[in-house]
């Protein structure tokens, strides 16, 4: 039995959850650049970070309705991950309208057809294919089919490696995600720079 593909909005949803999660608590990966004695010292229960940095980020935390760092300084749970879900929630809510324009400049940047060399207007062609594969996914059908879907009808099955086709509505959903937290994140909460 095939498994039903996700919508636009919970392949987007997906990843902003990740990217906002990594930009809001970036100390919850604090753990991937320890020393091998950091490391050792974490198993043991001690946080290896400064405890001025550990105060602050606990503070930041408090302030986001979560829970501070456990004494080793990694999460004590999971409710940076609830805060994450929820922000992610509204960002998507907030740029339903800007998803065509999104989708339609990051299709410009992949150039899967390569005819931005010969083409200076190819924007106006991915945008009028991300406008018609977004409002496909809002309808209804599968984001990855309509944009397979739309490129297809454009130019042709051959096109691309049917792979690069497949995998194409994932690849945008990463990438819309991405920008999508880079633009409007700020907006929702402070970062921690």
């Amino acid at each position: 039995m095939k498994r039903p593909q996700p919508s636009l909005n919970d392949l987007l949803g997906m990843y902003l959850e990740r990217y906002v999660h990594v930009k809001v608590f970036p100390e919850e990966y604090d753990y991937g650049y320890d020393s091998r004695a950091e490391a050792s010292d974490r198993k043991q229960g001690i946080n290896p970070m400064a405890q001025d940095y550990t105060t602050r980020v606990n503070a930041r935390r408090e302030q986001l309705g979560v829970t501070p760092l456990a004494e080793d300084g990694t999460a004590a749970d999971n409710s940076s991950k609830q805060v994450a879900a929820k922000l992610a929630q509204e960002l998507l809510l907030k740029t339903q309208d800007e998803l065509p324009s999104y989708v339609g400049k990051t299709l410009t940047e992949l150039d899967i057809a390569k005819i931005c060399a010969a083409d200076d207007d190819c924007h106006s062609t991915y945008a009028e294919i991300a406008s018609a594969a977004v409002a496909a996914a809002q309808a209804g059908q599968p984001f990855a089919d309509a944009i397979r879907e739309e490129i297809i009808q454009r130019f042709g099955r051959n096109i691309a490696e049917p792979r690069t086709l497949f995998t194409l509505g994932d690849t945008l959903a990463k990438a819309v995600a991405l920008k999508l937290t880079n633009a409007f994140l700020p907006e929702l909460v402070p970062l921690e720079n």
